[in-house]
C-alpha cells in the first residue's frame, strides 16, 4: 500500500493505491481459496494482481468515503468504500506507522454486487 498525505487524516491524501497478490488470498477454507484462483473467479494464473487507485477521499460526518478504482482480471471499475480512519499507531517503542484506514463490511458488500 503506498499513502501520500499531508495530514494524519488522509483528508489531502494526494495517493492511495493498493495492490495485493491474488495468490494470497485466505479464507480459512482451502478447497474455497483454490476455487477462487481458478478462471471462474479471480483467474490468478492469468492476473496476478489486484489494484485499487484513489480517485478521491472525503470525510461525512464522523465516517468517511474512499472513492477510486478498483482492477481485477484486467476489469476497471469505480467503486466506493466506507472506510474508518484508525488513528496513528504508534508501537511500544515509541515508532509512529502510517495512519490505518479500516474497511467497513457494508463496503464490501456493494464491491461483490
Amino acid at each position: 500500500m503506498e499513502v501520500e498525505t499531508e495530514e494524519d487524516d488522509f483528508t489531502k491524501a494526494s495517493k492511495i493505491l493498493f495492490t495485493a497478490d491474488i495468490n494470497s488470498i485466505g479464507t480459512n477454507n482451502a478447497q474455497r481459496d483454490t476455487h477462487l484462483k481458478l478462471p471462474d473467479f479471480f483467474s490468478a494464473d492469468q492476473y496476478s494482481q489486484l489494484k485499487f487507485e484513489r480517485t478521491s477521499f472525503k470525510k461525512h460526518g464522523a465516517n468517511y468515503m474512499l472513492y477510486g478504482d478498483l482492477t481485477i482480471r484486467n476489469i476497471t471499475k469505480p467503486v466506493e468504500l466506507e472506510v474508518e480512519y484508525g488513528g496513528t499507531v504508534t508501537d511500544p517503542w515509541g515508532e509512529k506507522y502510517e495512519p490505518a484506514l479500516l474497511l467497513k463490511e457494508r463496503s464490501t458488500e456493494k464491491i461483490l454486487d
